[in-house]
């Protein structure tokens, strides 16, 4: 397969000069090419293929929008470019229109500091849709930009230039209270109400439209409840057809509509993971033969041709990130994406799947933080359109390994492995577990990642285990978790260091735990369960004391959280409050006996600095060795790279310190 160079070179001329300098150097790593803004972020191709909307680095230091025709003749076309301010996301209304959020980066305005926009390809009749910073004001004019509680929900692609949007609504105490949808015309910025009826719209979680842009099934969400209702035309009625328990395996998530009555759904419908499978929406009944499981992983995602109204490809996370294409058009593309890109995980993406001559591929290793590539179908050839990290040779980075143990009570339990460059083969390396945050989100594969490189580097072998709870590996796995905070699950993360200490691959007397959020959770009760297991520990942003989950006024998590998902997956506060207490670092502080970093962020409201401060003042009265870091401009998560830099930093060096023969 030939590899053209002509896109390349546009782009790599107006963009893509290497602003980070060095990512290593002969005292220290420089953390900031692994973190710093990705020089190419997304490429999208427009529905028929014709255009490719690319979302990259300005000189400013923020995220741009540019656009070129295909097949490409001309340099990219910049259409929004900000001194202070970030394209977040783009995509497609039509073959000539796109839709695209902009956030202003100010300490601020962190929180709705967004506005989103629609533009021609050419960069005429620009048009704000949503802002954080609308006023009507005294005028007698009705603006129709509307308010930043509105969001892109979904593009239509059925030749007009509307798209779908929600408005989440919010009650006096700050929680949600419901969503209304409307069809937004994007050249006007007028938007006309779906009213669905019976109150069915205010609860709604998912939407399901046919061709027409008529919503035709809803997914609802009602205190302990998750249900599915269909509209039956005939009646002019929403009538229930699935009703479960919110935690139940057999929700159905509503996917895409096909002809007139099959309903593609994800659901685990007999079986351990979740799959893809039709209901009949006539009858109110699904087929319990799925169009596609896979042993072991949840299919987490799909490709839908909207146009064609049907479901052509399907994506999982298994060892890497996978596509399973029913399109058998698409799936000869894949393979000889694959055979011209060996060693490479290869996301092939496309308008309309099946007539369009261009195809985006984001071609990625364990090594390599990825480039997008344009695969002309006619010409049977691949282009670069640019690089995700250009300041990251891949030669400098570690392989990355995939692993399947078992825990002590059986469970299998996949572990990633990242290698420092130069140590493949086995070897007694010092260690770090990074732990992610979540709990409940899909854990680490094979695909490059900034943290763990990053700590590689530094010399550590890193252990990622994605430990019970941790989802995309079935049900079993996910309800495993359930109420084992700094228990099986923290099992599971001294199960993995023993594993990497028989198999030699680290020395199990210099090992040190680091994670955030959850994983800054895991990492403070690590010394505290296994005393034995780890030299220090350190926590950005970590819960330091359960029950304070639950009442503080701070924090951003829902009533109906409070009551119908946090006691059922982390304990009841006042039937389990013991077992929350023996799980709370901040009440366990004076059995950590290693060194410990501790640092927060003064704007987190996901967990509120009231648990690092608590945490810290019990430690010091304990006579814990304690290094406190605060970022009061940053969050839950750093936005500014400074802060984010100064942490791993600070991070590598306190690593350094406790590891030291």
């Amino acid at each position: 397969m030939r590899l053209l160079h002509g896109t390349g070179r546009w782009i790599g001329r107006l963009f893509v000069a290497c602003l980070l300098g060095s990512a290593l150097s002969a005292q220290a790593v420089d953390p900031t090419a692994y973190v710093a803004q990705a020089q190419f972020s997304a490429a999208k191709l427009s529905p028929s293929g014709n255009r490719l909307a690319l979302v990259l680095h300005n000189d400013k230091g923020r995220n741009a929008l540019a656009v070129m025709d295909l097949p490409p003749t001309k340099p990219p076309r910049v259409l929004q470019s900000y001194d202070r301010a970030s394209v977040d996301w783009v995509h497609w209304v039509n073959d000539d229109r796109m839709i695209l959020r902009v956030t202003e980066w100010d300490t601020q305005i962190r929180e709705n500091g967004s506005a989103i926009f629609a533009i021609d390809h050419d960069g005429q009749d620009e048009v704000m849709l949503s802002s954080h910073s609308y006023s009507r004001g005294a005028s007698k004019i009705r603006s129709h930009v509307l308010s930043y509680a509105w969001n892109f929900l979904e593009a239509l692609d059925d030749g007009s230039a509307d798209v779908i949007m929600t408005e989440t609504k919010f009650d006096a105490m700050g929680d949600p209270s419901g969503v209304r949808l409307g069809r937004v015309n994007t050249k006007t910025g007028v938007m006309t109400p779906i009213v669905l009826g019976g109150g069915i719209s205010l609860n709604g979680i998912a939407w399901e439209f046919d061709v027409h842009g008529t919503p035709r099934v809803v997914r609802v969400q009602s205190k302990d409840r998750d249900r599915l209702f269909v509209h039956r035309a005939a009646k002019d009625a929403w009538e229930p057809v699935w009703d479960r328990n919110v935690l139940d395996s057999d929700t159905l998530s509503p996917i895409q509509i096909e002809g007139d009555k099959d309903l593609v759904v994800g659901a685990a419908i007999g079986g351990e993971t979740n799959g893809l499978h039709v209901l009949d929406l006539s009858k109110g009944q699904i087929d319990p033969e799925p169009l596609l499981r896979v042993a072991r992983y949840d299919v987490d995602g799909t490709i839908v041709d909207k146009r064609a109204g049907k479901v052509v490809g399907a994506t999982l996370t298994a060892d890497r990130p996978t596509t399973v294409w029913f399109s058998d058009r698409v799936a000869a593309i894949q393979q000889s994406v694959d055979k011209a890109l060996p060693d490479r995980f290869n996301h092939v993406r496309c308008g309309r799947c099946d007539s369009s001559r261009f195809f985006v591929v984001l071609s990625q290793s364990d090594r390599n933080p990825g480039e997008f590539l344009l695969y002309d179908d006619e010409k049977k050839s691949i282009s670069p359109i640019g690089s995700v990290r250009p300041a990251i040779d891949p030669a400098t980075q570690g392989r990355r390994s995939f692993h399947w143990i078992q825990a002590r009570d059986g469970l299998a339990m996949p572990v990633v492995v990242t290698h420092p460059a130069g140590h493949d083969a086995k070897e007694a390396l010092p260690a770090v577990v990074l732990v992610h945050g979540g709990p409940w989100v899909q854990g680490a594969n094979r695909t490059w990642d900034a943290w763990a490189q990053f700590l590689a580097a530094n010399g550590w072998r890193v252990i990622e285990p994605n430990f019970r709870g941790t989802l995309g590996l079935g049900t079993r796995h996910f309800t495993a978790g359930f109420k084992q905070w700094g228990q099986a699950m923290q099992d599971d993360l001294q199960d993995a260091v023993r594993w990497a200490a028989k198999e030699g691959l680290i020395d199990a007397k210099r090992v040190c735990i680091f994670g955030a959020s959850y994983g800054g959770y895991a990492a403070l009760m690590g010394p505290v369960r296994h005393p034995d297991t780890y030299r220090c520990a350190a926590s950005f942003a970590g819960v330091t004391d359960i029950q304070l989950m639950f009442t503080s006024a701070r924090a951003d998590v829902t009533r109906n959280q409070l009551h119908y998902g946090m006691p059922q997956m982390i304990g009841d506060p006042d039937k389990d409050a013991a077992m929350l207490r023996a799980n709370s670092p901040v009440e366990r502080v004076a059995d950590i006996k290693v060194p410990v970093l501790l640092a927060q962020g003064g704007y987190d409201r996901r967990v509120p600095k009231q648990h690092a401060d608590d945490f810290e003042d019990a430690a010091r009265k304990a006579g814990v060795k304690i290094e406190r870091l605060d970022y009061p401009f940053e969050g839950h998560g750093f936005v500014e790279l400074e802060s984010q830099v100064d942490f791993m930093n600070r991070l590598a060096a306190f690593l350094k310190r406790s590891l030291e023969p």
